[in-house]
């Protein structure tokens, strides 16, 4: 072969060889942002499961509080009737002794 033709292929083989390494190093960045992707949207969904858990914490603490002032009310209430019975029992009584 000419010094020529030995010439070309080594410079086609240098190039082929830039080309090659190219190839690698977009491949290397590609899988780089693919996993930096991958890891934000991980992150991302962290934040949201955290989110979503707060937002049933406090949902499940606003209905244990509403039920709580329910069992209040209804015990108050219970409360109100039953010194009225009482009353009126004192006020029957009152009457009894008076009517004697």
């Amino acid at each position: 072969m000419s010094r020529e033709k030995l010439q070309r292929l080594e410079e086609r083989r240098e190039k082929l060889e830039l080309k090659r390494l190219e190839a690698v190093g977009l491949q290397q960045r590609r899988c780089n942002y693919l996993v930096r992707v991958r890891e934000e949207k991980e992150r991302s969904l962290e934040g949201l499961k955290a989110g979503r858990r707060a937002r049933k914490e406090i949902e499940d603490e606003r209905r244990r509080l509403e039920r709580q002032t329910k069992i209040e009310r209804v015990r108050e209430m219970r409360r109100a009737q039953e010194y009225e019975r009482n009353l009126q029992a004192q006020a029957n009584d009152m009457e009894l002794l008076q009517a004697r």
